[in-house]
């Protein structure tokens, strides 16, 4: 079942196989009906009406959702862009061209784990503005059903993975929403893009993007500051300015990227020191800040 379920377009499949045999058992049984009575469907038919039953019932978990609002006139809401198109930096410290992305790039395939179950080849998209992620059925790139955050695992998308942080309980928390979770390991690393809408103009206001470090069970928002970075790692300070100087990282204008490697820096000097230091380091390329 998990290896059907790496392609909910694999439905389709199952649908056809089952209608096929149906449809071949009762011709065959249409022509000997005046001799003998219809014989109840075969062991085969029954086995993959049953599998196509468990594996509609698994993939409509994931497309049952609401269907996404629509915002006012003609706007397209701003989207996750994909990691790879970095080309320089725009009026607002983002990537060149990093405006409303065109409808027709806003989807992408990936991956996610929704309610425990992996799910591969999923038309998605990241809703930047209303903080929604969606999920379109196999060629439907215009209408999407938002996914529910609280029963989301995690989503591989555009070279992301996207986690959904839940409320906050504490006055520490982070707020509630959709995050990139750019490193995975002892001192996890994640990135917070959000908007705001002039509905008088129709136009976004200028991005907030906060990027925070988790240390101790606590998200600390560093933002793009060298500072911030190294007072959290105040016991490796001195190696990480002098990291941070060698590799020439630029934590203002490139502060994804440089954030990531001094991170890792840091827990690539606890290992050396023999601390523990598990993790899970994503894949990394060259990105906007």
């Amino acid at each position: 079942m998990m290896n059907f379920m790496k392609n909910p377009g694999n439905i389709l499949i199952f649908t056809t196989a089952a209608c096929l045999a149906i449809v071949s058992q009762t011709r065959a049984q249409t022509q000997t009906q005046a001799q003998i009575e219809i014989e109840p469907p075969t062991e085969e038919v029954v086995r993959y009406a049953g599998e196509y039953m468990r594996t509609a019932d698994l993939a409509s978990a994931l497309f049952n959702g609401r269907l996404q609002s629509r915002l006012p006139a003609s706007v397209e809401s701003m989207y996750l862009r994909d990691r790879n198109r970095a080309t320089g930096v725009d009026m607002w410290g983002r990537e060149q061209g990093s405006g409303p992305v065109p409808p027709t790039e806003s989807n992408a395939i990936g991956d996610i784990l929704y309610d425990g179950v992996f799910y591969a080849g999923v038309n998605m998209r990241l809703d930047l503005y209303r903080d929604e992620l969606t999920v379109s059925a196999p060629g439907n790139f215009l209408y999407g059903s938002v996914v529910d955050p609280a029963r989301l695992g995690y989503a591989d998308l555009m070279g992301y993975r996207i986690i959904h942080i839940p409320a906050p309980t504490t006055p520490e928390d982070i707020p509630e929403g959709y995050y990139l979770l750019l490193h995975g390991g002892r001192y996890n690393v994640l990135k917070k893009e959000s908007y705001g809408f002039n509905h008088s103009s129709l136009e976004f206001t200028a991005p907030i993007i906060r990027y925070y470090v988790e240390k101790d069970g606590i998200r600390h928002n560093v933002g793009r500051r060298k500072g911030s970075v190294l007072r959290l790692f105040r016991d490796r300070r001195s190696e990480l300015n002098r990291y941070i100087r060698s590799g020439s990282l630029d934590l203002r204008h490139n502060t994804e990227k440089a954030l990531v490697e001094v991170v890792a820096e840091y827990e690539r000097l606890l290992k050396q020191n023999g601390q523990n230091t598990t993790s899970l380091v994503l894949p990394l390329r060259e990105n906007e800040e």
